[in-house]
């Protein structure tokens, strides 16, 4: 789903999610039009009065590491000038290739990523549950 503001923002959202998964802004800051999708070339096609934007919906999603970047971004937004924004982080030159290099994954399933993450864990372990309790509801 597709949302375009007045303050000429787009941003995408998993029905799923309360917060977009990516938002971009366009340039002159003017009311957004429109908003389609061209499926085919998994394009987002957003409209202001001054211009159109052609851009990939996937750009911000990156293969290695989904989950850690899903996180990043579903994180409360922080402004100040040390902080930044924490989805930025995908695109700097100091960790993107954390992102984009596959000897980086990190194996959310292992004992050691559990070990160091045990409230991560716990938390996964829940969601897990309450799936499985949904499924068997569904039955």
């Amino acid at each position: 789903m597709a949302v375009g503001t007045s303050w000429g923002q787009v941003s995408l959202f998993d029905i799923r999610s309360p917060r977009p998964f990516l938002t971009k802004e366009h340039q002159y800051e003017e009311p957004i039009k429109q908003v389609l999708f061209h499926r085919e070339q998994n394009l987002v096609i957003s409209a202001d009065s001054k211009q159109v934007k052609f851009w990939n919906a996937n750009s911000k999603l990156p293969k290695v590491n989904r989950a850690l970047a899903q996180r990043l971004m579903d994180a409360p937004k922080v402004k100040s000038k040390k902080a930044g924004d924490m989805d930025k982080v995908m695109e700097d030159d100091r960790f993107k290739m954390l992102f984009k290099n596959p000897d980086f994954q990190v194996d959310e399933e292992s004992d050691e990523f559990k070990r160091l993450h045990p409230v991560l864990s716990k938390h996964q372990q829940k969601q897990s549950s309450l799936a499985e309790d949904r499924l068997s509801e569904d039955d």
